[in-house]
């Protein structure tokens, strides 16, 4: 029985000293590093359309805010960074927002970053992510016309500098 003790005792001890290796969090990955956009499509369907056209590669956003990138701190607050380019006189250099990951990391919530998403609060899809980049899918429902909704879907993508 005594040495049956013993061997439990050693195997118990030694279980404990070894470490494990613990995954990464999302927000762990996005807290380490600026993200600049790289990629975005945008999928408009309302008012008898339903097209799909790349926005980020036609370059219909202004250069101010193709430049631009996000910054995610600790307690899920962050800035979205002007960079080189201001949009003009009193654009902040920069402009916070705060974030959240739900639904055990597939989902990415921003709220107050209006200028840089077209919306303020972006309820977004974690398409994607790893070290170096993630892949954002949102929903915007705008009323442009009276009694009409568009939908607008759009996909962006985001690398690490």
């Amino acid at each position: 029985m005594k040495q049956f003790a013993a061997a439990a005792f050693l195997l118990v001890t030694a279980l404990s000293c070894t470490k494990v290796e613990e995954p990464e969090m999302v927000q762990d990955k996005l807290r380490n590093g600026k993200w600049r956009q790289t990629a975005g499509t945008v999928r408009f369907q309302g008012r008898g359309i339903d097209s799909t056209s790349n926005y980020f590669a036609d370059s219909v956003l202004p250069v101010c805010i193709m430049d631009d990138y996000l910054v995610f701190k600790e307690n899920f607050s962050g800035l979205v960074n002007d960079a080189d380019f201001s949009c003009g006189t009193g654009d902040p250099q920069e402009m916070p927002f705060t974030w959240e990951v739900k639904e055990a990391g597939n989902k990415l919530n921003i709220f107050n970053a209006r200028r840089y998403f077209q919306t303020h609060s972006v309820y977004g899809e974690l398409i994607e992510i790893s070290e170096s980049k993630f892949t954002l899918r949102y929903v915007v429902r705008e009323q442009t016309t009276p009694g009409v909704i568009d939908t607008l879907t759009y996909e962006n993508s985001y690398e690490k500098f």
